[in-house]
């Protein structure tokens, strides 16, 4: 049994293959004991090693006199070791017999064994069998053995974690059990857990399991059970590689049939379970299990209930669990689950399987119980599924009725096939025909019908005629005939019209819906809900605008827009692709109000057509004032033309204009908006938006005003969208989809434009001004853009309502903010909780970025003075995260007040020349030197790097002084930012006699080499050297841009300018495995010319530099000067510098170099060289993002799409660059890290081989 014989564990091996549950659990107690007894063997082998170094210790020494004899010493102490040492050895080597032995007896054996054996799980009260073998649980207990004492410093015990073999694998700790793998077997134990109650709790799920197992059997539905221990806290189960249902079809593309085969076999196997009197209590998609033929097997039993089964003598059980809050009937939560729960927990994983995502996912718990409380469910109409998802339960009736009778006469091939016709539209016909006992001739019907798209049901009633052709029978035709009628009543039905819109549309929130529909006489007639409000018409005509807020009345023009946009780019289903399709008839009759949306209704005189074809249809001439000016001509005599969806949208910014001219002025406005429009076409008077061949300027010039007398930003936004969509080209009108986009933008700009000033009113606040700069940030983030490339509007509709809802809590919870608590920060958890969302709501990158500006527009929020009680805020509301160091770095800065006298007076180490510190063994790296700092205690020495600040003058020192004093604060901080990436500061060396102060970096504590030769390099070292034939690959470079971009951002929002970034100011140190210097992480250095942005006094670029030839590095206005002055520094200067440095480093040369033939250029036609000759050459080498990122640093940088109100003015260049410049530097970054972490080993090394061939080489290949 201990790997000693391998004829046993060939015969354990084909126990296992046998198949046979007791065979199999036999073999897997052996395997583990086997495990065990190694465990035992090698404990007494690390007991008898210690027991012998102390029987050599002993017998060096004199027990009595304790003597030192070779370095020993020995005690009575010692001697007690060795006999506990002995006997541990005793115990074990019986324990390893007992291991043996019990390997030899059978099944009820083993199990009764190890139950004496189970102390760990006895000390918790728990009356466990055979799982407490495994290592993994018992260590989880605490199970772990006490140190021995011996020499070798302690013995892990065999019961301790090692004990698990490497066949087992831990697959995962659930809330109740522990689940693992031995090869092709799956076992689930009782997970332990401290608290002795909950570990009982865990036993009896595993017993319930068990239970379960037992009474269901073996099923093609069910997950196969292999073995179940005697006392019922194990469960062995068949191991299914493909996984769970949820994991297998999120991670491939599903066609439908797939969906619609295991949408069958899920509701199989439920019904099967209810069948035993069994429910599951915790359906979701993760509880089916895929076998090696991709068939649905339902598992997870353990916190279910069942019935009382006499068969097996067990008493029923209440459920132990509930569904989570996407799968739960709304109900009582403490009584027993139900066969309903079930079914609507069935319900909800059908539509996860294909809706790829629970109901209502995005919404919080509490949300999504509230609206299912209300009967609020997503909408299934248009879905696959949606008829099974609705009626799950009559389903699963009809299932068990129709498939028997199916089964017994057609092929097992065709049976299925004919049950799902049934089920889907084909009920009246199959129940005709099962009264007349005809079953098999349902395939005729099949075979008539079978290249429509539509139900065979749908063909009721059917002539005589029809049915004698169809049936190939006359009696028989004949009798169908005279029963259909009792199948042919009026029953309304959703699917007797065949009016696409209608059928297809109806879970839109802005379409009305259809209840129902019925054809009599040859009339289609249509039933839908009554809204007592009226039409958008009346809306217009009356005097008290409904909406509170101009937000309010924003929010249901873009719900509208999207409802154009989903006819507009019309989806049949999952498996289609969209259509064209338009309305033609859009005006505010056919436009219904509700009280909190505008519904569009009326599709008489719609159209559809597939993608392909042009959209162009025969206008009908209904559109009263809306009629766009391509659809007729407006002279004698009247002309009319064709209409497109181009005319919709000429309609809809018609439609738009009324209601905002209602908002701003009332119906008598609409009324004065309409006279304005009035021209003469005689004989006829018109009061259309355009005058046929020219625009209606009275149009734009009455919106503007209104506009302007309105006095929003966002209201003058919708104004320039309604112009646009006015334009007579319809060419140049937007496309649904983009007006959409446009609408649902100034909407949410609009609910900022609420919450912005209360949030103002509460700036008193901490707490307040924190939320208001996570609000902000999530506001610049927001790009409506990305929900309308979603393929389906409804998906985009839904999830910005929940936008829309978040923030009206928002407003309301600020509305309820009470002043005199307002420095409590359990005043505001409910703001931070819907300050979370809207952040989580944004997609993965537009977080990223939420959380990149936050800390630029917090920093920027902060007074300048250094007591401003938000600093302390900080680091409780963010911990130690980028935004606090930052934030305490500039805290740092502020502090620095007062005139500063001398350098002595700097808060700083000062090496004076006067002092016993001295800085010896000088060497010039670059425009730097390398230095050490003697101070007499030791010969070595401190390895520091200096560069050094001349001043002139002592009135030049006068106004030096205090910068380098805020210099030394930013970088002597006792917690510097590592964003910063700047060296550790040691201090400054005051040379008198040189008129220069030296800035001191510590090198002791980054620099791991060599102290007499650390080899620093600068960037510029690295790109002049001569040998190309070892250079950075493509993700280095990405790299190294990215991060100079994010030091250079980071230092700019604790408000401090570099002014001289230049590849010499970028060092690389070297690293302990020798590895080229590019691949360790830069520093910024030459801090010598910077100064805090808010620092008046400036030298100019040339005192800065003090080397002509780094003139290429600054932005030629920079270098120019105004009225014989230089110009102020502007953060523009710093990223232009860094444009340089990024062409550079994606060349891997120097500027010099990469620009020979334009040496002779003056700095302004250079910059302008640079653009134009090498940007082309960047999209091609480096990637078309990279190139705009450098496009961007040397044009200047492009101001925000978006200007959220309350964000510092002086802030928007941060922000601009975090959204320009280091974002998509991160992406790009993340992008090929991404894809290199996929590739294989033999990948990588390729292209690590690639990456370091010469670029011509690279270009060549």
């Amino acid at each position: 049994m201990l790997n000693v014989s391998t004829s046993t564990r060939t015969a354990l091996d084909r126990f296992v293959a046998s198949g046979n549950s007791q065979c199999c659990g036999l073999a897997l107690h052996a395997h583990l004991l086997a495990a065990l007894g190694r465990n035992w063997t090698a404990y007494i082998e690390d007991l008898t090693v210690a027991l012998l170094e102390q029987d050599n210790k002993a017998s060096y020494c004199s027990i009595d006199k304790s003597q030192d004899n070779h370095g020993f010493t020995v005690t009575y102490h010692d001697l007690q070791e060795m006999h506990m040492l002995q006997a541990k050895i005793d115990r074990a080597s019986v324990a390893l017999e007992d291991c043996v032995e019990i390997g030899r007896k059978s099944l009820s054996a083993v199990a009764a064994v190890l139950d004496v054996r189970c102390d760990v799980f006895a000390a918790y009260g728990v009356d466990t069998g055979v799982h407490a073998v495994f290592g993994s649980a018992v260590s989880s207990a605490g199970g772990v053995g006490e140190s021995s004492g011996g020499g070798r410093g302690g013995c892990l015990e065999p019961w301790g974690g090692d004990s698990k073999t490497d066949e087992t694998e831990l697959l995962m700790v659930g809330s109740c059990s522990s689940t693992l793998r031995f090869r092709d077997v799956v076992i689930k134990t009782p997970r332990v857990d401290e608290e002795a109650e909950i570990t009982q709790e865990n036993a009896k799920a595993t017993r319930i399991e068990a239970n379960v197992y037992s009474i269901l059997g073996e099923h093609e539905r069910v997950a196969r059970c292999l073995y179940i221990s005697p006392t019922r806290d194990m469960v062995m189960l068949e191991f299914y590689p493909n996984g769970n249902l949820k994991g297998y079809a999120a991670a491939r593309a599903t066609p439908p049939y797939h969906l619609r085969k295991w949408a069958r076999q899920m509701i199989e196997g439920v019904g099967y379970v209810h069948s035993k009197g069994v429910r599951h209590s915790d359906l979701r998609l993760d509880q089916w299990l895929l076998d090696s033929e991709t068939n649905a097997r339902l598992s997870d039993f353990n916190a279910s209930g069942y019935d009382e089964c006499s068969r097996l003598d067990l008493p029923g059980e209440k459920a132990l669990g509930i569904e989570g809050p996407s799968h739960f009937l709304p109900r009582d939560p403490c009584a027993d689950n139900s066969v309903r729960s079930d079914l609507f927990a069935l319900g909800s994983a059908l539509y996860e399987l294909e809706h790829g995502s629970a109901p209502y996912a995005g919404v919080d718990d509490e949300a999504i119980a509230k609206r299912y409380e209300l009967q609020c469910f997503p909408s299934v109409s248009t879905m696959m599924l949606g008829q099974v998802i609705s009626g799950a339960n009559d389903w699963i009736e009809l299932l068990r009725t129709v498939r028997p009778i199916i089964s017994a006469r057609f092929p097992l091939e065709s049976a299925q096939e004919i049950t799902n016709t049934v089920l889907h539209g084909g009920r009246k016909i199959f129940s005709i025909l099962v009264m007349l006992d005809q079953v098999d001739r349902i395939e005729h019907f099949i075979k008539r019908d079978q290249l429509q798209a539509r139900d065979i049901d749908s063909l009721l009633p059917v002539t005589k005629i029809d049915l004698r052709t169809t049936l190939k029978d006359d009696y028989i035709a004949d009798q169908f005939y005279l029963s259909q009628w009792e199948f042919c009543a009026p029953v309304f039905t959703r699917k007797t019209i065949p009016r696409i819109f209608d059928r297809h549309c109806l879970d839109h929130p802005n379409i009305w819906s259809l209840l129902a529909c019925y054809t009599h006489n040859d009339q289609h007639n249509i039933i839908s809900p009554y809204i007592s409000q009226g039409t958008l018409r009346k809306y217009l005509q009356q005097e008290t605008r409904t909406t509170v807020h101009p937000s309010e009345t924003f929010h249901l023009v873009a719900g509208l827009a999207s409802a154009v946009w989903a006819m507009h780019e019309f989806v049949f289903g999952s498996d289609h692709q969209a259509h064209k399709g338009h309305h033609d008839d859009l005006r505010p009759d056919n436009v219904i109000f509700d009280g909190s949306r505008l519904i569009l209704a009326d599709f008489g005189l719609s159209s559809l057509k597939a993608s392909p074809e042009n959209s162009k249809t025969t206008f009908k001439g209904r559109q009263g004032f809306y009629q766009p000016p391509e659809c007729a001509d407006l002279g004698h005599p009247y002309k009319e033309h064709g209409a497109t969806r181009a005319s919709d949208i000429f309609a809809f910014g018609c439609m738009i204009a009324d209601i905002i001219v209602h908002l701003a002025k009332g119906p008598a406005g609409v009324k004065e908006f309409e006279e304005a429009r009035t021209f003469h076409r005689q004989p006829i008077t018109f009061h259309l938006f355009h005058e046929g061949n020219r625009a209606n300027d009275a149009v734009a010039a009455f919106l503007e005003r209104t506009a302007t007398e309105f006095g929003s930003p966002v209201f003058g936004d919708i104004v320039q969208l309604v112009v646009t969509m006015l334009d007579l080209d319809p060419k140049k009108r937007p496309l649904a989809r983009h007006a959409t986009t446009k609408l649902y933008d100034i909407t949410i700009a609009a609910f900022v434009e609420q919450c912005t000033p209360l949030f103002v009113s509460l700036k008193s606040s901490p707490h307040a001004v924190i939320e208001h700069a996570r609000f902000l940030s999530w506001r610049r983030s927001f790009d409506a853009s990305y929900y309308f490339t979603l393929p389906r509007p409804t998906t985009a509709t839904a999830m910005l309502e929940s936008i829309f809802d978040t923030l009206r809590q928002m407003k309301q919870a600020l509305d309820d903010v009470d002043l005199a608590l307002a420095g409590d920060c359990r005043t505001f958890l409910d703001i931070r909780r819907m300050n979370t969302e809207l952040i989580n709501s944004l997609p993965e990158p537009r977080r990223a970025a939420a959380e990149s500006q936050l800390s630029t527009i917090l920093l920027k929020m902060i007074s300048s003075s250094p007591n401003d009680i938000v600093y302390d805020s900080l680091r409780t509301a963010f911990g130690d995260s980028s935004i606090a160091r930052l934030a305490a770095a500039k805290r740092q800065i502020l502090k620095v007040e007062g005139d500063i006298g001398s350098v002595a007076e700097i808060r700083c180490r000062v090496l004076p020349n006067s002092s016993g510190l001295r800085l010896r063994d000088r060497e010039n790296v670059g425009p730097f030197r390398l230095a050490r700092v003697y101070d007499g205690s030791n010969d070595v020495g401190r390895l520091v790097l200096e560069e050094v600040i001349k001043y002139q003058d002592r009135y030049r020192l006068k106004r030096l002084l205090p910068r380098l004093s805020k210099l030394t604060e930013l970088l002597a901080g006792p917690n510097l930012p590592p964003e910063l990436r700047v060296l550790p500061f040691y201090g400054l060396h005051d040379n008198a006699k040189t008129s220069s102060v030296g800035l001191l970096y510590d090198l002791g504590e980054v620099h791991q080499g060599v102290p007499s030769s650390p080899e620093l390099k600068s960037l510029h070292q690295l790109l002049s050297n001569e040998d190309k034939t070892h250079l950075p690959n493509l993700e280095t470079r990405y790299s190294l841009a990215s991060g100079l971009a994010e030091a250079l951002a980071a230092l700019h929002d604790v408000e401090w300018y570099h002014k001289d970034l230049t590849c010499h100011s970028v060092l690389f140190l070297p690293s302990s495995d020798r590895q080229p210097h590019w691949k360790t992480s830069p520093y910024l250095i030459g801090f010598h010319h910077s100064r805090q942005t808010r620092d008046d006094f400036s030298e100019g670029p040339l005192a800065a530099s003090q080397d002509r030839k780094r003139e290429r590095y600054h932005h030629p206005d920079y270098l120019s000067k105004e009225n014989g002055q230089f110009r102020g520094f502007r953060p523009e200067f710093d990223y232009y510098s860094l444009g340089i440095l990024l062409v550079e480093v994606a060349c891997w040369s120097t500027i010099d170099a990469i620009m020979s033939s334009n040496a002779k250029e003056d700095n302004r036609t250079f910059a302008r060289s640079v653009v134009e000759e090498r940007l082309d050459e960047l999209k091609f080498s480096m990637g078309l993002t990279y190139a705009g990122v450098v496009e961007e640093c040397l044009t200047g940088i492009k101001k925000s799409r978006v200007v959220a109100e309350g964000v510092p003015t002086d802030a928007q260049t941060n922000l601009a660059v975090k959204e320009t410049i280091t974002g998509p530097l991160k992406s790009l970054l993340s992008r090929v890290q991404e894809a290199n972490s996929s590739s294989t080993p033999m990948q990588k090394r390729k292209a690590d081989d690639e990456g370091a061939r010469p670029v011509s080489k690279r270009l060549q290949l």
